[in-house]
C-alpha cells in the first residue's frame, strides 16, 4: 500500500482536472462486457481500499505494442489528494501505462462497482515508489452529474 506524497516531482498543470464527459448519440445497450458503473458520493475517501485499473495500454514503459485483450490490475491501493489520487504498489510491478489514459480505476463496495478514478498520468510504469496518477472522480462528481443531466 502506498502512503506518501510526490513532493520530489511536480505535477504538470495539464494533468489537473483530467476528466471529460462524452454524450453518445444513441443508447449503449448492456452486454456482458458493457455495463453501467456508479459515480462515487462527493468527497468520498477511498484511502487504503483496493481498486482495479483496466485498459488497453502498453504492457511495459515505452512499448508500442498493445495487448489483444483488456488488461486489469487488481490490488491498486489508493492515496488521496485534492483532485488527483495516486495508486499503485509500493514495490512497483503492476500499474496502468501509456495508452490507458482515460480508463477506469474502479472499486467494489457492497456488490456495486464505483468509478473512483480516471487514468491520467505517471512517471514511467510500474516502477517502485512511482504510483500512477488518477483523476479523483469524487472531487468533480457534481460537475460530471450536471454535464450528464444537461
Amino acid at each position: 500500500m502506498l502512503n506518501r506524497s510526490l513532493k520530489h516531482k511536480s505535477i504538470p498543470s495539464t494533468d489537473r482536472f483530467d476528466v471529460a464527459v462524452l454524450r453518445l448519440d444513441r443508447a449503449a445497450h448492456n452486454l456482458p462486457h458493457i455495463v453501467p458503473i456508479c459515480l462515487p458520493p462527493k468527497g468520498d475517501n477511498f484511502l487504503g481500499e483496493v481498486g482495479v485499473a483496466a485498459g488497453w495500454g502498453a504492457l511495459s514503459p515505452g512499448s508500442r505494442l498493445r495487448p489483444q485483450t483488456l488488461q486489469a490490475v487488481q490490488g491498486i491501493s489508493v492515496t488521496i489528494y485534492d483532485e488527483m489520487m495516486c495508486a499503485g504498489y509500493k514495490n512497483g510491478g503492476r500499474d496502468s501505462c501509456q495508452g490507458d489514459s482515460g480508463g477506469p480505476l474502479m472499486l467494489q463496495r457492497t456488490g456495486r462497482w464505483f468509478l473512483i478514478g480516471i487514468v491520467s498520468a505517471g512517471y514511467s510504469c510500474a516502477q517502485q515508489g512511482q504510483p500512477g496518477i488518477y483523476h479523483r472522480v469524487a472531487h468533480t462528481v457534481d460537475w460530471i452529474t450536471r454535464a450528464i443531466g444537461s
